[in-house]
């Protein structure tokens, strides 16, 4: 029971930061927030390095989102910020 939570829990986690796979595979771009700094950002892992770096930071507006895709070459980030459908601003 407790690895069928586990898996829940991680699917969960890589449905909600929506990651995205370079066309070799070697990256993984994906947004995250961070609780500390208050930022939501893109950041980038070398699957080669097994580094993570941070691309890209900002300082939201309430209900504010943020997605990446790769272009179709592998060599660029498509970032998209949104507002949440709910926001009452």
């Amino acid at each position: 029971v407790l690895s069928v939570i586990v898996i829940g829990a991680l699917m969960a986690y890589l449905v909600a930061c929506q990651p995205a796979w370079s066309p070799d595979g070697s990256k993984v771009l994906f947004s995250y927030g961070d609780p500390k700094t208050q930022e939501i950002g893109i950041a980038l892992f070398d699957k080669k390095t097994g580094k993570t770096r941070s691309l890209y930071a900002v300082s939201p507006e309430p209900e504010e989102w943020m997605q990446v895709q790769w272009d179709q070459a592998g060599e660029r980030a498509i970032v998209v910020r949104g507002k949440s459908l709910t926001s009452q601003q």
